[in-house]
């Protein structure tokens, strides 16, 4: 039995990479798996989890269980080992960015402008940031063909 559950959890369906959110915990977890840069059996990481966090092995397997379901990790078999081990399908940018989109919908509307807008109103972006956020955009729009750019006359409206 608990071989068939560890195939159904080795099959994670194909990784939705803008709606993976993560919690501290299983960023810790796949943080080692990151760190490693190779595959790792659950005692290995959990003996690095153990330095610092002191989980044991039961805790790290839980939070391995849940980032395979979430489709951020992948449970390989190796038969030579007669072990499985765990490999990081997503990478930091992607969480990174799945997490920042998640927000910027939640509280935006998934509208960068709004994000933007209420930083720049309360002071809180710097003139040196603001002169790197325009080269980045200018040298986006640069790259991009002139088909592609947007032509919205609406602009970002503010939130209220």
């Amino acid at each position: 039995m608990a071989k068939a559950q560890g195939r159904k959890c080795a099959k994670a369906q194909a990784v939705n990479k803008e709606y993976v959110s993560l919690s501290p915990a299983e960023r810790e977890v796949i943080a080692v798996l990151w760190a490693a840069e190779r595959p790792m059996k659950a005692s290995e990481v959990a003996d690095e989890l153990e330095k610092t966090t002191g989980w044991r092995l039961s805790t790290t397997r839980t939070f391995l269980k849940r980032l395979v379901t979430k489709g951020a990790v992948e449970i390989r078999n190796l038969p030579a080992e007669r072990a499985a081990v765990y490999v990081p399908i997503l990478d930091d940018a992607d969480v990174r960015v799945a997490e920042a989109q998640s927000t910027l919908q939640k509280y935006f509307d998934g509208k960068l402008c709004g994000l933007l807008s209420c930083f720049i109103e309360r002071k809180s972006v710097s003139d040196a940031e603001l002169r790197q956020l325009h080269e980045v955009i200018a040298q986006e729009l640069e790259a991009k063909p002139a088909a592609t750019k947007c032509a919205s006359k609406g602009g970002c409206k503010k939130r209220k």
